[in-house]
């Protein structure tokens, strides 16, 4: 062993550029394999971040949960943490079009936070029950509408069917015209506490947006669901908890489990169903995919 160390090492005297040269380009190829990781590290780290700002930090949702539901579903192991979502319906103001069409969402303190809404507070205050209301500024311009925080607004909610086919459209699609038809439910008189920015960047934004409070007696919530520990047994774990509160999965954030778990999520990704990519959830609606969903 010694005698092999004392040839090496009189090699790489004897050959002092050689050697030189040999360490240089260890270094620089260790240098340039970091330099690599690193920059794909902050890559997946910046994708990760813009994911939850924009699409929203949980990692799964169920869909039409009842107001006890959603207490129940708070309780179950490894959740940390429920935001809620339901969709109210759509307002037209005068003549139907995109530019006259209202999206109203109600919504939680959690879901706030976990959608990164503050960011699009221009004045006051978030809705704090289902009678408060913050709405898009741009929406009350175009319109030429003379709200202010305060103010009373009174809103004709209804459902938007597509007529071909019978079905519900998203509150997040763009007006459809002729082959739409608007069907008033109720009416609602808000009290104006805030004023938004456009929602455009996030993928609960429709053109223009509105947003409430919570209504505890409604049956139709969409549950945004925080795990308190990842582990690539997530899914089997969901499932247990969503057959807890007698409900499902209806979509994992693949777009931002693929970033915190990139190896387990390619290993262990489950083909999830078709149609159920809308944010504010329910039944027989036609999400972004262009899916169609009947009503049962």
């Amino acid at each position: 062993m010694n005698m092999i160390f004392t040839l090496t090492l009189r090699n790489l005297l004897s050959n002092k550029k050689r050697t030189l040269l040999t360490l240089l380009t260890i270094l620089l190829s260790i240098s340039m394999i970091t330099s690599i990781l690193c920059g794909g590290w902050s890559l997946v780290d910046f994708l990760k971040e813009k994911e939850k700002v924009y699409g929203g930090d949980y990692d799964y949702y169920m869909e039409n949960l009842t107001w006890q539901q959603t207490q129940k579903l708070i309780s179950q192991n490894n959740v940390d943490e429920v935001s809620l979502l339901r969709f109210a319906g759509n307002s037209f103001y005068g003549e139907k079009t995109n530019s006259t069409m209202l999206s109203i969402g109600e919504i939680d303190e959690n879901f706030i936070e976990r959608f990164s809404l503050n960011q699009y507070l221009l004045a006051g205050r978030f809705p704090q029950d289902e009678n408060e209301i913050v709405i898009s500024e741009s929406f009350l311009k175009k319109n030429n509408m003379n709200i202010e925080i305060g103010d009373t607004l009174s809103l004709t909610l209804g459902s938007r069917i597509w007529d071909e086919y019978n079905a519900q459209l998203s509150g997040l699609t763009n007006y459809r015209g002729e082959e739409e038809s608007f069907v008033p439910t109720k009416e609602k008189a808000y009290v104006v506490v805030g004023i938004l920015s456009d929602v455009n960047d996030s993928k609960i934004a429709a053109n223009y947006n509105a947003f409430a409070g919570v209504d505890k007696t409604a049956s139709d919530f969409a549950a945004y669901v925080k795990a308190k520990n990842l582990s690539n047994s997530i899914y089997a774990e969901a499932e247990e908890v969503a057959a807890a509160v007698d409900s499902h999965v209806a979509k994992f954030h693949s777009e931002l489990l693929v970033y915190i778990y990139t190896v387990f999520f390619f290993l262990n990704y489950r083909r999830q169903r078709s149609c159920q990519s809308d944010c504010f959830g329910g039944h027989g609606y036609v999400p972004f995919d262009g899916c169609i969903r009947f009503d049962d």
